[in-house]
């Protein structure tokens, strides 16, 4: 098994996958609140060229008397920066979602007997911008991570490979929801390094999964009810790599409407060096169960 860095690539051994957390069903009821999105990403300060790319669909379903209820399908994908024709890889994996998740979606929710599991549709969606990245393919360092999110009323579930993030914020604070597929947080897990010395690691950019990099991938998928939270948030690192999460959290809470708020979010990371593409996705919402 090989590692992927954003300038190079070493071999490594994979390590033992986290098992996926448990599907469940939402069901249409109570008053749901019409989504409030924006998007924006930007080249930065030190790159020439933007290989991060960004889907973001939403809008309502429901049938008869059902309570309408809000649907969106966000996706980020970072292209692995510095390899050959990572801008190429993201902008296959976005279109491979859009084409294969949205209509793959079920148009009513809460009939189990007539419905595919939900992640099983976001997973499938990865695995093939995953093939056709490989069949794409002419140089072996071609690849992207890539972070889908499938909001339905009151939850979200997620598919994830790399190190783009989801993060929600709610009363208690911001928290993350995916976990990154990187040589230094796996190295934490294993208690070798503290969460300090993963910040300023020689090798906190390299990559243990990517899609596009190898045979086999395996897509990580969760589940979280949003009762509470206030924003839901999908960034690249060249967000989260600069910008500390307090003052991610204080910007969500302070910046009125979802595209302003992505504007100061990229601007407080080109502020802090941008030295990498910086895409975000942000979804404010207040539910009321």
């Amino acid at each position: 098994m090989r590692f992927w860095k954003r300038r190079s690539r070493q071999p490594e051994e994979q390590p033992p996958e986290i098992p996926v957390s448990q599907e469940e069903v939402v069901r249409p009821g109570g008053r749901f609140p019409i989504l409030d999105v924006g998007a924006l990403s930007h080249v930065g300060r030190v790159r020439t060229r933007n290989e991060d790319r960004f889907l973001a669909l939403h809008t309502v379903t429901g049938s008869g008397d059902a309570e309408l209820l809000p649907l969106g399908l966000f996706a980020v994908a970072d292209g692995m920066g510095g390899h050959s024709e990572g801008d190429l890889a993201s902008e296959i994996a976005i279109h491979a979602i859009a084409t294969h998740a949205w209509p793959a979606l079920p148009t009513r929710f809460g009939s189990p007997s007539t419905e595919r599991p939900i992640q099983e549709v976001l997973t499938e969606a990865v695995l093939q911008a995953h093939h056709e990245i490989r069949n794409r393919q002419t140089d072996q360092d071609m690849g992207t991570t890539v972070t889908i999110a499938l909001l339905v009323g009151t939850a979200v579930y997620l598919a994830h490979v790399g190190d783009t993030r989801a993060y929600i914020l709610d009363p208690t604070g911001l928290h993350v929801l995916t976990r990154d597929h990187s040589l230094v947080t796996r190295l934490h897990e294993l208690g070798q390094l503290s969460a300090a010395e993963m910040a300023h690691h020689p090798q906190r950019n390299v990559l243990y999964r990517a899609v596009g990099q190898s045979d086999e991938l395996e897509v990580e998928t969760c589940y979280r009810r949003l009762t509470g939270a206030s924003h839901l948030l999908l960034c690249s690192d060249g967000l989260w790599g600069l910008v500390p999460e307090a003052e991610i959290a204080r910007i969500l809470r302070t910046i009125a409407g979802a595209q302003a708020a992505c504007a100061a979010l990229v601007a407080a990371a080109n502020a802090a060096g941008g030295e990498d593409n910086i895409t975000v996705i942000l979804v404010a919402f207040n539910l009321s169960q």
